[in-house]
């Protein structure tokens, strides 16, 4: 246990397969390897079994590729279980990390059971609140060392559920370009499904006939994705582009002026925070963790979860950039102040035990 060396276990991560995958994954990974030698393993989900090994930048990244189809977890749970539980021993004892880092606690936390207290748990679902989730999590959280959150509301959750006392990380965002972007360009990033809630944006469309929305995200061929589809169809002012890979999604956030986040719960926001670092204002539904970075200076925050109120929100954000009431760079200022690579990874070495080498980040 003596070397500079992160495991680092995650569920998915960016890949040739499904680029779009986990990227706030891959920037805790760049975090830690400006200290560490870090190696992320993970699984892809695919259509066939496989094992993949590569490089992503100072990141060793391994996988293993198993089949999977939606609404069958119950079949391909044991495989991830044992796939993660055959990579960790193998790292164990061939790596020989300094900590392992487990980010997120299902499913591959089932896997680290037997590592009693020897790792670190980093939450970021928000899907693990009760049922079966909250029983396997729980078991997780109790066998860690320590579980961190990503925002104080999370944090909260997860002490009222889990009688587990979190550590507040964040996430860390790489250094984004910014842009001014039309401002009457709305862009909407997230899963097509209900807690992300993308159809009350597509309300929305429907008002604002002299605005156009891009809406970005994976769908899960669901009942809610044909609903989406629907009533994208009926408008000339909306288009959906599907999961790009985050160059992508970047460059389509750069170009425009609001960011629209209509979330039932959040455990951080990526994607908001993503916005901010470009220095684009941000009209949303309060969701829990955005609360951490999100206030008057840098968004709109609409109280009502309805289309009008929506509408409403998304007008008097444009109307506040055309009077220079959001200032982009006060907007980035204010973001990286909070978590940039250097912030987040000073708090990682506090959360992991390791502050005798706060020195070796320099100031």
């Amino acid at each position: 246990m003596g070397s500079n060396r992160i495991l680092f276990i995650c569920d998915f991560y960016p890949n040739r397969y499904k680029p779009y995958e986990g990227v706030f994954f891959r920037h805790h990974a760049y975090a830690l390897s400006r200290l560490f030698k870090v190696r992320v393993q993970t699984l892809i989900r695919l259509d066939r079994f496989g094992y993949e090994r590569w490089k992503d930048g100072d990141v060793e990244v391994e996988a293993f590729i198993i089949p999977y189809r939606v609404g069958f977890g119950f079949i391909f749970l044991p495989l991830a279980i044992l796939f993660q539980f055959l990579l960790t021993l193998k790292n164990l004892i061939f790596f020989k990390p300094k900590r392992v880092i487990l980010h997120m606690g299902l499913p591959q936390g089932l896997a680290l059971l037997w590592f009693f207290k020897r790792f670190y748990v980093v939450e970021h679902s928000d899907r693990i609140w009760d049922g079966m989730n909250g029983f396997l999590s729980l078991l997780v959280f109790k066998s860690s060392k320590k579980v961190a959150g990503l925002s104080f509301w999370q944090a909260e959750m997860l002490r009222k559920k889990f009688s587990v006392d979190p550590f507040v990380l964040g996430n860390p965002l790489p250094d984004l370009e910014g842009g001014s972007g039309y401002s009457r360009l709305v862009v909407f990033i997230g899963s097509i499904s209900p807690n992300k809630d993308p159809v009350v944006v597509l309300e929305s469309a429907k008002i604002l006939k002299d605005f156009f929305f891009v809406f970005i995200g994976r769908d899960f061929g669901d009942s809610y994705f044909s609903l989406f589809l629907e009533k994208l169809k009926t408008l000339n002012n909306a288009i959906y582009l599907g999961p790009l890979d985050h160059r992508g999604t970047l460059n389509i956030l750069r170009c425009s002026g609001i960011l629209v986040s209509t979330s039932i719960s959040e455990t951080f926001g990526y994607a908001i925070a993503e916005a901010l670092a470009m220095g684009k204002p941000v009209v949303w539904f309060d969701s829990g963790g955005p609360r951490d970075f999100l206030d008057s200076t840098n968004s709109v925050l609409v109280e009502s979860r309805d289309p009008s109120s929506l509408a409403e929100g998304i007008l008097k954000c444009y109307e506040r950039i055309k009077k220079g009431e959001f200032r982009g760079r006060e907007i980035r200022e204010g973001i990286y102040g909070k978590y940039s690579y250097d912030k987040i990874l000073r708090r990682y070495l506090e959360f992991l035990d390791l502050a005798d080498l706060q020195g070796d980040q320099g100031e």
